[in-house]
C-alpha cells in the first residue's frame, strides 16, 4: 500500500460520521451512566445510530440520482446540503423522542453535533477548515468535560486524540484537501466552540 492509499484509508477511518459513531459508542461501553438503567441507555444510542443512519442513507440516494457531485463533497452545494441532512436528522431526533434524551450523554453529544454543523455551515461561506480536525477537537473537547475528574484515562485520551489528530492533519495536507493553517484552526475551533456549548447546556 503506497502512502497516497494509507492516507485516504486514514481520512475516511477519521471521517465525522465515524468519529461521532465512535462517541456515542465509546460514551455507552464506558463513561458512567446518568440514573437511567443500561437498557433504557442502549435504546437510546439504538434511536442516535438510527437517526445517523438515515442521514447517511439520504446523503447516499443523493450520490445516486447525481444531487451531489462527488462522495468528497468538495462543492460548497455538496457540503451545505450534506450539513442540513445530518443536522435535520439530529434537531428531528431531539424533537421526536420529546426531550428523554436530557440529562443523558447522548442529549450533550446530539447539543454539539447540532451546533457543530451550524459553526461548519457558517464558516464554509468564506474558509475552508477541516471538518476531519474539527470533530476530533470536538471529541477532545467531549473527552476533557465527560471524563471524570483528571484522571490518567482522561490524561491518555486526550493525548491520544491529539496526536491523532496531528496525524489526520497532515494526511489531509498530503491529500491536498486542506493547508496546514485550515487543519490546525479546524482542530481549534472544534475544541473552542464544542467546550463552549458543553458549558451552556450543561
Amino acid at each position: 500500500m503506497n502512502s497516497t492509499n494509507l492516507c485516504k484509508c486514514l481520512s475516511i477511518a477519521s471521517h465525522p460520521i465515524t468519529v461521532f459513531v465512535v462517541l456515542c459508542v465509546g460514551s455507552f461501553l464506558w463513561l458512567p451512566q446518568s440514573v437511567y438503567s443500561q437498557q433504557f441507555m442502549l435504546i437510546l444510542l439504538l434511536i442516535v445510530l438510527f437517526f445517523t443512519s438515515l442521514a447517511i442513507i439520504l446523503v447516499g440516494i443523493g450520490l445516486k440520482v447525481g444531487f451531489f457531485e462527488s462522495f468528497s463533497f468538495a462543492s460548497l452545494k455538496d457540503k451545505m446540503s450534506a450539513y442540513l441532512i445530518f443536522g435535520m436528522a439530529y434537531i428531528a431526533c431531539i424533537g421526536l423522542t420529546k426531550g428523554i434524551f436530557h440529562y443523558t450523554i447522548f442529549y450533550n453529544l446530539l447539543i454539539m453535533s447540532v451546533f457543530s454543523l451550524l459553526f461548519l455551515s457558517l464558516t464554509t461561506f468564506f474558509w475552508n477548515i477541516s471538518q476531519h480536525t474539527f470533530v476530533l477537537g470536538g471529541a477532545t473537547a467531549f473527552c476533557l468535560f465527560f471524563i471524570p475528574h483528571w484522571t490518567i484515562c482522561q490524561a491518555m485520551a486526550v493525548a491520544i486524540l491529539m496526536i491523532f489528530a496531528g496525524v489526520i492533519a497532515s494526511v489531509r495536507v498530503k491529500l491536498n484537501a486542506h493547508t496546514l493553517l485550515e487543519t490546525c484552526i479546524g482542530f481549534v475551533a472544534g475544541l473552542v466552540v464544542n467546550l463552549m456549548v458543553l458549558f451552556l447546556w450543561k
